[in-house]
């Protein structure tokens, strides 16, 4: 039996390593052979998001977010927060009307619209006529200036008193709630002089 020396042994061992290798290559290229899908790609993240917006030199609305991620390789792109969203709407004066939080929301814009698109617990307030609306989905069309949905709303209003019903519109501002197809609602009377 003939020994093994030196440069024998090494030869011998990348012979063996290269074999592995090749063959592990291999296998890996035919189990990856997948299709990649480009809207499934995040052109742009952002962590812990702020943004601004102003009409005529006056903050507008206000929007926070933990995380937003953008979709710009799909034919018509969009943004997606999906560790939910808060945004506020402020009066021409600064002050806070209008305040929107979602578990996540999508945001839509193409060349003739734009829209935002909010599920999970969503919450709408006004908060200088102290109502609440509270539903799944809700719809907000910046274009139109609305704000809709088709879903099962609760409404909360200390003049109006407790609300629900399926389907609601109101403007951009939630200042006049209006829903579809109430039901199972009731009032509160103040200052009544039923005794």
């Amino acid at each position: 039996m003939r020994h093994l020396f030196g440069a024998e042994k090494v030869l011998v061992a990348l012979i063996f390593i290269g074999a592995t290798v090749f063959v592990s290559c291999k296998e890996k290229i035919e189990k990856t052979d997948v299709l990649i899908l480009t809207d499934s790609i995040s052109t742009l993240t952002v962590h812990d998001m702020t943004a601004v917006e102003t009409k005529f030199g006056k903050v507008s609305n206000r929007m926070f977010a933990p995380l937003k991620e953008t979709f710009t390789l799909v034919e018509e792109p969009f943004e997606v927060f999906p560790n939910g969203i808060k945004v506020l709407g402020y009066t021409p004066e600064g002050e806070v009307e209008t305040e929107i939080t979602a578990n996540r929301a999508v945001h839509k814009m193409t060349i003739n619209r734009e829209r935002w698109e909010v599920y999970g617990n969503v919450v709408v307030i006004n908060h200088l006529k102290n109502e609440t609306l509270k539903t799944d989905t809700l719809y907000w069309d910046q274009t139109n200036k609305r704000i809709y949905t088709d879903a099962f709303v609760q409404l909360f209003s200390p003049l109006q008193g407790f609300m629900q019903g399926f389907g609601m519109e109101t403007d951009e501002r939630a200042n006049s709630f209006v829903i579809l197809r109430p039901f199972d609602s009731y009032g509160v009377i103040s200052n009544s002089d039923l005794e």
